[in-house]
């Protein structure tokens, strides 16, 4: 056989092998785009996790007919906010060293970020705050509904007692509010704007002070929904939740109708909304059937 030819063919064998190998990797990261925001969204934790985790608050909610293979999807996206000339995101997962290097493939530097919006205290949400004593954020506000910062404090703990992973987080956080001191906003629930037209919608059970947060756009609402929901099913199927492990609802009662209306007005106006909890990107808005529909990636 002619050597050129059998050269060709090589390269050629070479690239194929290498477009399929590129087609084949998930895609880490996606970004939206709409005037004075811009929303990554980057992949994090993609898993699947056993139903046994699950309960249902009311007769309607058939875990075994939405999730029939007995696992149900669990995933973490982490998201990243380019908003009015700010970079802000919304947790800052279980340790320095996990949100350093997920920052870092958007070539953010924890310097560069101005505002942090938690919804919750859980240690996925604030465990990268603080490293050695010393706030990982030199130069961010942090922003924390007044009744989760309460919780945080163990003025709930007579209501429903704690679990030990309540504990530690409360612990956790009590420590980070010392180390931030001045930066750490508590918000009240007054309906008011935090800034630039950013709005805390209280969301709670997941936790007594989870919040949302709702972004109004000159021609479009877009809102965060924290940990409202586990995964997509959810919208459907409200009356399922998370009973057992790290992630819990603290309140199952009181999620649930957090849930319904979070759901409810979501689906009032094509508002667009995005979730670490659902499938990646997260980004998406209801179809005619409110269904979540994920955005064109």
């Amino acid at each position: 056989m002619d050597l050129n030819l059998i050269s060709k063919l090589i390269v050629v064998l070479v690239i194929l092998i290498c477009v399929t190998f590129v087609a084949s990797k998930p895609q880490e990261f996606y970004k939206f785009r709409l005037p004075n925001i811009e929303i990554t969204s980057l992949r994090y934790l993609e898993e699947k996790q056993s139903t046994d985790l699950l309960s249902a608050i009311d007769a309607k909610a058939d875990i075994k007919r939405v999730f029939p293979d007995g696992t149900f999807p669990y995933t973490y996206h982490f998201f990243v906010l380019r908003y009015n000339g700010s970079i802000i995101i919304f947790s800052t997962l279980s340790s320095p060293s996990e949100i350093k290097k997920l920052l870092k493939k958007v070539n953010v530097e924890p310097i560069a970020v101005d505002r942090i919006l938690l919804t919750h205290i859980h240690k996925d949400q604030i465990g990268g705050l603080c490293e050695n004593g010393k706030p990982v954020f030199e130069n961010a506000t942090i922003y924390i509904s007044e009744q989760e910062a309460r919780w945080a404090d163990g003025e709930f703990n007579n209501m429903i007692a704690p679990t030990d992973d309540n504990l530690e987080s409360q612990k956790q956080a009590q420590e980070i509010f010392k180390i931030y001191g001045a930066r750490i906003k508590r918000m009240p629930n007054s309906g008011e704007p935090i800034f630039d037209n950013v709005y805390p919608m209280p969301s709670y059970g997941h936790t007594p002070g989870h919040t949302v947060y709702r972004f109004e756009l000159e021609d479009k609402t877009i809102v965060f929904t924290g940990d409202t929901f586990f995964a997509s099913e959810q919208l459907q199927n409200p009356g399922i939740y998370l009973a057992k492990g790290d992630n819990a609802d603290f309140d199952p009662k009181m999620a649930y109708n957090s849930r319904q209306d979070l759901i409810d007005y979501l689906a009032s106006d094509n508002i667009i909304f995005f979730s670490r909890r659902f499938t990646f990107p997260g980004i998406g808005t209801f179809d005619q059937r409110h269904n979540f529909k994920t955005w064109n990636r």
